[in-house]
Formats: structure tokens, C-alpha cells, sequence
């Protein structure tokens, strides 16, 4: 599995078995994401597993946003880089 399918099933689980988001929980993701990148450091240039990995620091500031104009925002950020990479993968 690469780091892009990996990154889009985390997301997806995230997303679909999810109710609620405490600060445990986004504690969490910040984790997740830190071990991930750390992992996949290893073995891929850093610059690239970060850029990969961004998706997953845009989730955790969708779910620590604070206020509706924070959520807004970083909801937006999000659907931008899935869009783009969705269009992106089209292309390839």
C-alpha cells in the first residue's frame, strides 16, 4: 500500500466511524499523522511524505477548529487539496 492509499483510508475511516471529536481524539490525529510521517521518512524524501501527509494535518485542524470562521476555513483547505489531488491522480 502506498502512502496515498494509506493516508485516504485513514481519512475515510476517520470520517465514517467517527461521532464525536474530543481533544483526546484530535491529540490523536496530530499522532497518527506524526508516526506516519515519521515511518514513511524512512524510506521517501521528507518534503514528499509531507506534502502527502497534509491531508491528514488538515483533518486534525478540521476537527480542533474552534470556531465556525476557523472551521470554515481549514474545511475548505481540506476540499481543496482532495480536489486537487483528485484531479491531479485523473490526469495521470
Amino acid at each position: 500500500m502506498s502512502l496515498e492509499e494509506g493516508v485516504a483510508h485513514f481519512m475515510a475511516a476517520v470520517v465514517t466511524f467517527t461521532r464525536a471529536i474530543t481533544e483526546e481524539g484530535v491529540q490523536r490525529l496530530q499522532s497518527d499523522r506524526d508516526q506516519l510521517v515519521a515511518f514513511f521518512s524512512q524510506h521517501c524524501k521528507l518534503e514528499r511524505v509531507v506534502k502527502l501527509a497534509a491531508p491528514l494535518q488538515d483533518l486534525k485542524d478540521v476537527a480542533a477548529a474552534d470556531s465556525v470562521d476557523t472551521f470554515v476555513l481549514t474545511y475548505t483547505t481540506l476540499l481543496q487539496v482532495w480536489l486537487h489531488q483528485s484531479v491531479w491522480k485523473d490526469s495521470a
